[in-house]
């Protein structure tokens, strides 16, 4: 089985904009208390835009995969890609009150990148089979959403890492499935500062890896009685955060960073990875009561992950579970009636938390009626 897919981008992004007052000057704010702020807004609202992006990306791909029947046991999945990515991006820069934007160097990127998988397959009887599989994947310098990149980082050559994984399958009777999977990621050249002066700004020094256990079940565990459950635990960690410069050179003054120029230059080595929870599942079943009436209950939980990851103390957010209802009613074999109920105990979280105290809370509980009717 072969395939070609091509993807073009072209857009403009607004990144950033400003109060200023009628004459295009930025306001001076009164001071107030951290104790007791003043959370009504009081300056000007008179929004200009600061500067822009311009970008484009460019990616072309062709890819191959196909499964090799080796003996009656066993069987070869294999797949290799390739892709062609390219692109370039400009920041326009606006002087308030103008509406002109005084264009910015352009940037260009451009890289030819290789992926393959591969998979050997052990099935010992037709419901069990053994795995162990092998992929790497490339990353782009310019892999930002905008296209974006700079003088240091457009020319840096893609970053790189590579998945081993062992698992195994097994169908009790055929409609239900388990899998188990033991995995490593590891992340062997990702960009750091180099910190040396006569190398470029960015260098390919940075490491780290992530060990993880993956379960999951689903399928039917008796008539009318549907599940579907997952857990993944992950133990993630640093291995080289500065450049090889930097590890020679612990007391460099070029060495940036919370301790720079001191023997412990790299704080961040043996943390673990910011924004990755230790452990995570989800679970999703429904039973149908009567021939009319299906009820389905679920729980999705996050454990905590860390925020920074740099010099002590690091800070972690707190780890939530929501829970989810759904009930459906047939009327007729053609009409329906079903009712979701989403994080229905309404609990309060949040999602995409960065570490600068930006964060998106989490949808609050939700309820929705949907009606289907089959033609």
């Amino acid at each position: 089985m072969a395939g070609f897919s091509f993807l073009s981008e072209t857009f403009e992004l607004v990144t950033s904009n400003s109060q200023r007052t009628t004459a295009g000057v930025a306001p001076t704010y009164p001071t107030m208390s951290i104790v007791n702020p003043d959370h009504v807004y009081r300056g000007p609202l008179n929004y200009f835009v600061t500067n822009n992006q311009d970008g484009s990306r460019n990616t072309q791909a062709v890819y191959l995969f196909d499964d090799v029947k080796l003996a009656e046991q066993f069987s070869l999945n294999v797949g290799i890609r390739y892709d062609h990515n390219e692109g370039k991006n400009t920041t326009n820069t606006f002087t308030p009150p103008a509406t002109t934007g005084v264009p910015g160097p352009i940037f260009r990127n451009e890289d030819d990148l290789l992926s393959y998988r591969a998979a050997i397959v052990y099935k010992p009887v037709e419901e069990t089979s053994f795995y162990f599989a092998y992929s790497n994947s490339q990353n782009p310098a310019q892999t930002a959403v905008n296209g974006a990149c700079t003088a240091d980082t457009c020319n840096t050559a893609p970053e790189k890492g590579s998945n081993y994984e062992i698992g195994a399958k097994w169908a009790p009777w055929d409609k239900l499935l388990l899998t188990a999977a033991l995995f490593r990621n590891e992340r062997t050249n990702y960009r750091v500062p180099s910190n040396d002066p006569i190398l470029p700004a960015q260098v390919l020094n940075g490491a780290s890896h992530v060990d993880g256990i993956a379960i999951s079940a689903q399928g039917t565990i008796m008539e009318g009685w549907d599940v579907f459950m997952n857990y993944a635990y992950l133990s993630s960690k640093v291995d080289q955060a500065v450049s090889n410069f930097c590890l020679a050179n612990p007391t460099a003054s070029t060495c940036t960073g919370p301790l720079a120029g001191t023997a412990n230059n790299q704080p961040i080595a043996g943390n673990p990875l910011s924004q990755t929870p230790d452990h995570a599942f989800s679970v999703w079943s429904t039973y149908r009561i009567l021939p009319q009436l299906n009820v389905g209950y679920g729980i999705t939980y996050q454990g905590n992950f860390y925020l920074n990851n740099g010099a002590a103390p690091l800070f972690q957010t707190g780890s939530f579970l929501t829970n989810r209802l759904m009930v459906s009613y047939d009327f007729t074999e053609k009409l329906s009636l079903q009712m979701n109920v989403n994080n229905l105990f309404d609990e309060n979280y949040f999602i995409r938390i960065r570490n600068n105290g930006w964060a998106t809370p989490g949808d609050a509980r939700n309820v929705t009626f949907t009606a289907f009717y089959r033609f």
